[in-house]
């Protein structure tokens, strides 16, 4: 059973205060039914159930709109949840932390950070425009300026790109040569990340379970190492 934290300070919010007792359930509902990267999967139904009430997804995002986003037609994402419950901003998230790489995963599983700063075709259907125009406001505050081009990287400089890279054992048998080309021919093509390393990591950890990764000559003691990453069984794990 998950446990997660609550804000006993919401109550003295206005936002919050004027919200009806139907919208105040539906609102912890969402929070404690939303996966650990604050994403919830879009379901009225469930929530008229366990609340015991009808509600209307037209009212609910105009009443929660600057708290929720629509990510698409399926998804929502709590915009606070992640700073709330991991005392981080989207930006200061870790990639060697296990929970923290598992949200970084998520958010771009679902390209939220893109569609945070850029929008998503017209996720505000509904929504007055001076509101989108809030919210979109509220978002871009918090996570339009984490995003970058790799060239706005200080890991642009190669030397400083494998130094960082290379920090974790399991990673010093990738040819860094060949991954800092490739991250950076890929954001030649407008492509923006909150951390270059963690996309790096990413891709080099994709080539490898496809068996095209691009590796330097190894010996015993190396593939030792990187078997290990990928066992379950070991203490060793490839995310840490």
């Amino acid at each position: 059973m998950a446990k997660r934290m609550t804000d006993t300070e919401k109550w003295k919010k206005e936002w919050f205060r004027k919200l009806k007792p139907l919208h105040k359930c539906f609102w912890e509902f969402i929070r404690d039914n939303c996966n650990h990267a604050g994403i919830w999967e879009v379901d009225i139904e469930a929530a008229e159930f366990y609340i015991n009430s009808k509600l209307n997804k037209e009212d609910l995002m105009q009443i929660f709109q600057n708290h929720i986003l629509p990510i698409n037609g399926t998804k929502w994402f709590v915009i606070d949840f992640i700073e709330f419950q991991y005392k981080v901003t989207i930006n200061e998230l870790n990639p060697d932390n296990k929970i923290h790489k598992s949200i970084i995963c998520l958010l771009e599983k679902y390209n939220i950070i893109e569609t945070l700063s850029k929008g998503l075709g017209n996720p505000y259907e509904g929504v007055k425009d001076k509101d989108k125009d809030k919210v979109k406001d509220k978002v871009k505050d918090k996570v339009k300026e984490k995003l970058h081009l790799f060239k706005n990287s200080p890991y642009y400089d190669i030397e400083l790109f494998k130094q960082k890279i290379s920090e974790d054992e399991k990673y010093k048998a990738f040819n860094l040569d060949y991954y800092y080309e490739v991250v950076k021919v890929w954001s030649e093509e407008g492509k923006m990340k909150m951390n270059w390393i963690a996309t790096a990591k990413n891709w080099m950890l994709r080539d490898f379970k496809d068996n095209k990764a691009k590796m330097n000559k190894l010996n015993e003691s190396t593939k030792q190492i990187i078997k290990r990453g990928f066992d379950p069984s070991s203490n060793d794990s490839w995310a840490t």
